[in-house]
């Protein structure tokens, strides 16, 4: 591992997910991800040969709360030699999952896996479906596009404002934390409280010494 290390996010950092044809554009983007074999997440081109650059220089470690397998879709241009998965639930080494770290991560997390599946069971009411499974981060969005209704936003609103009185913040009581709400409420991401990606930097930084 080299002496300086480039921690990044993913998804609405350096990869736009859009199906805006603009993005198919080849002479201004690059394919960096695809779903279902047809193509989903972009990179300006002038960025990611920037970002092959700073790999020369820096040891680029993405941290993403993608699950494992949506990640190993991501096509950066090279192998890390390391990323944090799962908002850091998940250590790969290359292409390899670190064991020793998942098993950490789930004694750590265990406590809160009931909040997780009630908080599960809460969105599914509202209309929402899972996207992708895990036992880390739950990552929601809404089958029809007029479901970002004022049920939903007066629930999170209530939730920052009366948290006594909200489902969702009588959850975070056993760990769980909301951590992105999109503007327009069809979209959510629920990780837990004691693995955001901050943490999970400093565990990693612990971890290599």
């Amino acid at each position: 591992m080299k002496q300086k290390i480039f921690f990044t996010d993913l998804d609405s950092t350096l990869i736009l997910n859009s199906g805006d044809p603009k993005y198919l554009d080849e002479t201004k983007y690059v394919c960096v991800s695809r779903k279902y074999n047809r193509p989903s997440g972009f990179m300006r081109l002038d960025n990611f040969q920037k970002l092959q650059e700073v790999n020369k220089v820096y040891t680029v470690i993405p941290i993403t709360s993608r699950c494992l397998t949506s990640y190993m879709d991501v096509n950066l241009g090279f192998t890390p030699e390391y990323s944090l998965v799962d908002n850091g639930a998940i250590l790969l080494n290359g292409r390899e999952i670190l064991t020793r770290w998942m098993i950490d991560s789930e004694t750590n997390l265990e406590t809160s896996y009931d909040a997780f599946k009630k908080c599960r069971e809460y969105l599914i009411s509202l209309g929402y479906f899972e996207k992708w499974g895990s036992p880390f981060v739950l990552d929601f969005s809404t089958k029809r596009k007029d479901l970002g209704n004022l049920e939903i936003k007066e629930e999170f609103l209530k939730c920052i404002s009366n948290p006594d009185e909200s489902p969702i913040a009588k959850y975070t009581l056993d760990g769980v934390i909301n951590s992105y709400i999109s503007g327009n409420l069809r979209s959510i991401v629920i990780v837990n409280s004691k693995m955001t990606k901050e943490k999970s930097i400093k565990r990693f930084i612990d971890y290599v010494g």
